[in-house]
């Protein structure tokens, strides 16, 4: 089966996958993952920098592009633990955090969409066209 965006053919990621432990042993999760990005942006950015009448160098950059793209989307298992758990943990924590010293009340809230109504009916009502100065000299 293919490992590729939008059924492309990329490197197997069965064939990549064997080397990943060792890589982020060397380079770390993280880094292996800008590394990866580095690998997926340069090959895209190259591919479509590519002239249409040079199909060799275009295959090079998408073997590049799929090297990259393919080891992110395996370290994504790797990194899927923090960023599916605790990354929206830490968001919901903070914005709970932020709702509790925020002065909004019920009286304030309603003044605010009073506001936001007056300022509407203002534009809504006003002239659609803007007055232009009509130069003397015409």
């Amino acid at each position: 089966m293919p490992c590729g965006a939008a059924g492309v053919r990329t490197p197997d990621c069965g064939r990549l996958a064997p080397f990943i432990p060792r890589l982020v042993a060397r380079f770390g999760k993280k880094n292996l993952y800008q590394y990866c990005g580095l690998f997926t942006v340069a090959g895209g950015v190259a591919l479509f920098l590519t002239p249409a009448g040079m199909p060799l160098p275009a295959l090079l950059f998408v073997a590049v592009k799929g090297f990259g793209v393919q080891l992110i989307n395996t370290l994504m298992f790797a990194l899927e633990k923090a960023s599916l758990g605790l990354v929206p943990a830490a968001a919901a924590v903070l914005a709970m955090l932020v709702f509790i010293r925020y002065p909004l009340t019920e009286q304030r809230y309603q003044t605010m969409i009073s506001e936001t109504d007056a300022r509407k009916k203002a534009l809504l009502d006003a002239p659609a066209v803007a007055p232009v100065p009509i130069p003397a000299t015409v």
